[in-house]
Formats: structure tokens, C-alpha cells, sequence
């Protein structure tokens, strides 16, 4: 983020309101968020930097990293309130800012006003947290935060009482609300919305692929013997993964491309036959380490009149079937895995960072509408899926956006700034801190975990993954395959893949790409984003469906094109 901003770029990703900011003002926001940065990178644990990057983030529509920015100057400040720990650094960087307090003797004469300086602070970082994501959110969390912390605290009364009318106003307004949702009043409070946009700020190699992977991947094909390959695909443009700049100018997007070396070609990458691929052949096998699922197996099952016990795999999350007779388990500790090759693709990638780790934190029990516990299956995989991704990042020493698997994942920003994705503090700020302070990384001084980082994956991750509610993953090969509406592959679990009693496990993470039909050399290999009702649906639904998830533009498969040739025509 110390890096020069660049405002053709510049898009908020902010959806309930609108920032209007002029060009000078911009150009100077930037240059003070950059500033920030450089001298966080001296100072991480002063809050009053934290809580003025906030700011100005907020003033630039980026409410995800401005809460992100405030929840630290919040954590520092709770801290400092303790005595302990990171809080006796965090005091001293803060006494080092204003000049009135360096003042010898100052903290041991004049502590109740430190104190009380301190706690209204944390009460306003409080306040900012909640507010920078929206009035919903900001109002359940704060209120409720606030009285926890500071029930007696007659100094916050007016801002507690105010909260708490908007409050009950919103809750009032959800109960009326005739929108069906999963989720009850309270549980639909605790969210806000923004959009997935690319930070003018990025450096160019942690946006593009590099050879480097192109030539990894097309390894990892050769070894598995698939016939494909990985290459420029015939559709899409460098739209389709980064939007253009909402400039007038063409010739300046040209020019900053040339400036950082960008290729003018079309970045979307396909996969490729280069051999003829028969109807119902298995294109290839695609397992993941990163892979997350909240049903619970089966206690016991029964097989030929015997009761066995079953678990699901550690690794590729599925279960094992009843006719398999050996248990795989980690050397360091009692983890259990499907097979040796799970065993070992887990200890290369995340498991020595995790093991002796307590995360059962991580499990959440939501609620369906009406305040109903929910049932078995319905559940959210965001914490295990930061788990595993930021256990990898972590094992690896590398920055995140190097690691390969993250490098060859794309986002979708979306072309609409009024489409916004579901967002709460709690999953996308305070899980992925809590997990990365238990693996022993701090997030105030290594920015490499800096918040930006952390949406840019999660952008990655939800355009990638495969599955939903009860299971999800990304699986790298799978990534490479873009979406048509008329596809000639599809992807299946491989339990739907074989008999169920041969396959590996049941509801692995791991897939299988199967021909739809014939496909011949040279040809690109597609598969459907959209399930089989939707493709039956006009093209305007469809392309509705895709860009709400997964394009930022219009579809522009051969069955799009010629569908939209013929409404042309008429």
C-alpha cells in the first residue's frame, strides 16, 4: 500500500454510499495512505497510525480495509487498557506521538486521565469499526461490543442511546420485511456489503500469471498424464480479470500498461486437447489441499450386516468408504487421513504450521429464520477455508500473492458498482487475524497479511471455488477452465465419478473432468458455471447469473455470440 497509487484506477468498493472525491484531493489521499503505510512499517504498533490510515481509507470508499485498519488501533488499545503484552509497546509508541505527554513522570502522576483518554479512544475505534462497513452492522455490533466492555461508562451513554434506537428501528424493519432469507433479524444485522475491486496500489506482478506458472502447470498436466494444456484462451480479455479504468482516456490505460510492461493480449487463460478426447472420457483428476466441509460423517454405518466406523479425511475432507480397512495418520500427532498421499500433500503444504494448534473456535452453529437452530449441513466453511489458505501462505515463508496457488487464481471484479458480496467483520477481518496470530504472525508489524492482502485472496478464492453452504474448495486445475454456455466438459466428484465402493473416498474435495461429448485436438475445454436449470434459461438470465458471480462483463461463448447475432437480426 506504500506503493504509488495510480487514480485511473481508483474504484470503490463501498456499496451503501457513494464517494465523490475530486482528482487533487484524491492524488493527495493517496500520497497520505502511502505515507501511513511507510511509517507503519517503523511504528505497527502505534494506534493513532492505524486509526488514521482508517480514515482515510474510509474517505476513499474502501470500508473493508478501513475496518480492518480500526480493528487493530481497537486491539492495540484493548492492550494497552490490560498492561501486558504487545499493550506495554503499544503505550509507549503512543506516549512518543503528542509532545504533551513526554512530560517525565507523566504516566505515574496523571494515570486515571490516561486511562480515561485511552478508554474514549477505544470506545471511538469501536465506533468507527462497525461504521465503516454500514449502518446495520455498525449499529448491532457496536451497541452490543460497547456495553460489554463499558457498562458503567456514563460518558458513552449519548452514543450507546443513540445506537440503540437505530438499532432497534433497523430490527424492526428486517421483521417486516417480506424478502425471504435464511437467516433471522439479528443474524442479518451482523452484515454488510461490498464490492471485490483490483487496489489501484497493486503491483503488476501480483495481478498477472507469470510463465514461471504457465510452465508449472503444464508440468503438473504432463505428470498426470492429461491430455490438455495450458494456453491463451480464445475467449475473454484482459476485462474479463481487471476492469478498465474508469477513465475517458484509452490512450493513458495503453500507456500505463507500457509503463509496467503489461501485455496488450488477452490474460485469460484455457485449457487446451491436445489429443482427440472421447464423450465420457476422464480429462483429469483434480485433488486440493484446500478444501473445506462442515457436514458431519456418519458415527457408524452399516455394510453386510456389520456396524464400521467411519471419519472424514483431514486433507481432501471426504469420507473414507466402509471397505477400507487402514487409517492414515500424521507422525506428530493423532490427525487422520484417507491415504498416504493425503498425509503427505497435507504435511507439504499447511499441517506443520497447524499441529498443536487449538482452532476449534473456528465452528459456528447459524440460525434459519424464526431463530431455529439450523440443521446438520447448513453451516459456513469461510473460517476453514482462511485456515487452510492462510496455513499454506504461512508454511511457505513466501508473500501470499507469490504463492503459486494464489498466484494463478483470478478474481472477478465486477463491472457494476452497485453489486456488492455479503461481507461481515467478524468473517472476513477477525477470523483471518485470530488465525494468523495463532500461527505466530503479527499482524501489526509483518504486512504481508495486511488487509488488502487479505480481501485480494478472498476475491480469488470465492471466483475459484467449487461447491457452497455445506462443503467448498478450490482446486487448481479446475481454476484454469473457463465457462460456457454450451460446455464440452463437466465437472464431478469423483464418488459420482466411479462406483461409489472404488472410489477414493465419498464427498471428497477432489474432482473429475468428464467429456460431454468428443472433443478434438486443438480445441479449448469448457465447462458450465451455471447448473443445468440455468442453461436452459434466456440469455439475459444467464449472463445475469454469471455476472453476479463470476464475470465482470457478458458471456461471450460461441452459443452467446450467436444467440445475441440472431436477436440482432431481428
Amino acid at each position: 500500500m506504500d506503493r504509488q497509487w495510480i487514480p485511473e484506477l481508483w474504484r470503490q468498493t463501498a456499496t451503501h454510499t457513494r464517494v465523490e472525491v475530486p482528482a487533487a484531493t484524491l492524488t493527495k489521499t493517496f500520497e497520505d495512505i502511502a505515507a501511513k503505510t511507510a511509517e507503519l512499517a517503523k511504528k505497527p504498533y502505534n494506534a493513532g497510525l492505524w486509526s488514521s490510515r482508517a480514515r482515510l481509507l474510509h474517505s476513499v470508499g474502501y470500508p473493508e480495509l478501513a475496518a480492518g485498519d480500526a480493528r487493530k488501533a481497537q486491539k492495540l488499545l484493548t492492550a494497552m487498557l490490560e498492561g501486558k503484552g504487545v499493550g506495554l509497546v503499544a503505550r509507549k509508541e503512543l506516549l512518543e506521538t503528542p509532545t504533551a505527554l513526554k512530560v517525565p513522570g507523566f504516566l505515574q502522576y496523571h494515570q486515571p486521565f490516561w486511562d480515561k483518554m485511552v478508554k474514549e479512544f477505544h470506545f471511538k475505534k469501536l465506533y468507527d469499526t462497525c461504521q465503516f462497513i454500514g449502518p446495520g452492522w455498525c449499529f448491532s455490533q457496536f451497541s452490543g461490543n460497547a456495553r460489554a466492555m463499558y457498562p458503567a461508562e456514563n460518558i458513552f451513554s449519548g452514543g450507546l442511546a443513540s445506537s440503540t434506537d437505530a438499532l432497534n428501528n433497523l430490527r424492526r424493519a428486517l421483521q417486516q420485511s417480506r424478502i425471504p432469507s435464511q437467516l433471522n433479524p439479528e443474524e442479518q444485522m451482523k452484515y454488510g456489503h461490498v464490492s471485490f475491486r483490483q487496489y489501484p496500489f497493486m503491483p503488476p506482478e501480483y495481478i498477472h500469471r507469470s510463465a514461471e506458472l504457465i510452465a508449472s502447470a503444464n508440468a503438473k498436466l504432463l505428470a498426470i498424464k492429461a491430455p490438455c494444456i495450458l494456453r491463451a484462451s480464445n475467449v475473454g480479455s484482459l476485462a474479463s480479470s481487471a476492469p478498465s479504468p474508469p477513465s475517458k482516456s484509452l490512450g493513458l490505460w495503453k500507456s500505463i500498461k507500457q509503463f509496467f510492461g503489461l501485455t496488450t493480449e488477452s490474460d485469460t487463460l484455457g485449457l487446451f486437447a491436445i489429443s482427440a478426447i472421447r464423450k465420457g472420457d476422464v480429462i483429469l483428476e483434480d485433488s486440493t489441499s484446500w478444501g473445506a466441509n462442515t457436514m458431519s460423517p456418519a458415527v457408524q454405518t452399516n455394510f453386510r450386516g456389520r456396524a464400521y466406523p467411519m471419519f472424514r479425511c483431514e486433507n481432501c475432507c471426504g469420507i473414507a468408504p466402509v471397505t477400507q480397512n487402514t487409517v492414515y495418520q500424521s507422525q506428530c500427532c493423532n490427525t487422520k487421513y484417507c491415504s498416504n498421499s493425503c498425509r503427505e500433500m497435507a504435511k507439504a503444504n499447511y499441517h506443520q504450521v497447524l499441529c498443536g494448534k487449538d482452532f476449534s473456535w473456528l465452528a459456528n452453529e447459524p440460525q434459519l429464520a424464526g431463530g431455529k437452530p439450523a440443521p446438520v449441513g447448513i453451516s459456513d466453511t469461510d473460517g476453514q477455508m482462511w485456515l487452510r489458505i492462510l496455513a499454506t501462505c504461512v508454511q511457505s515463508g513466501l508473500h501470499p500473492l507469490e504463492h503459486p496457488s494464489i498466484a494463478a487464481l483470478t478474481p472477478n471484479y465486477e463491472s457494476n458498482d452497485d453489486v456488492g458480496r455479503r461481507w461481515s467483520l467478524a468473517s472476513h477481518v477477525d477470523v483471518p487475524q485470530r488465525i494468523l496470530t495463532t500461527l505466530g504472525v503479527d499482524i501489526f508489524k509483518d504486512l504481508r497479511y495486511d488487509t488488502w492482502v487479505l480481501q485480494t485472496i478472498w476475491a480469488r478464492m470465492v471466483n475459484n471455488q467449487h461447491g457452497g453452504v455445506e462443503a467448498r474448495s478450490v482446486n487448481p486445475l479446475y481454476s484454469f477452465i473457463n465457462h460456457s454456455c454450451e460446455p464440452n466438459a463437466e465437472a464431478r466428484g469423483l464418488d459420482k465419478t466411479y462406483p461409489a465402493q472404488s472410489a477414493p473416498v465419498l464427498e471428497s474435495s477432489a474432482l473429475a473432468i468428464i467429456a460431454r461429448r468428443d472433443i478434438k485436438p486443438g480445441e479449448e475445454i469448457y465447462i458450465s458455471y451455471l447448473d443445468g436449470h440455468d442453461l436452459f434459461r434466456s440469455r439475459a438470465h444467464r449472463n445475469l447469473r454469471l455476472r453476479a458471480n463470476w464475470l465482470s462483463g457478458d458471456c461471450m461463448c460461441t452459443r452467446c455470440r450467436r444467440e445475441a447475432q440472431m436477436e440482432s437480426s431481428k
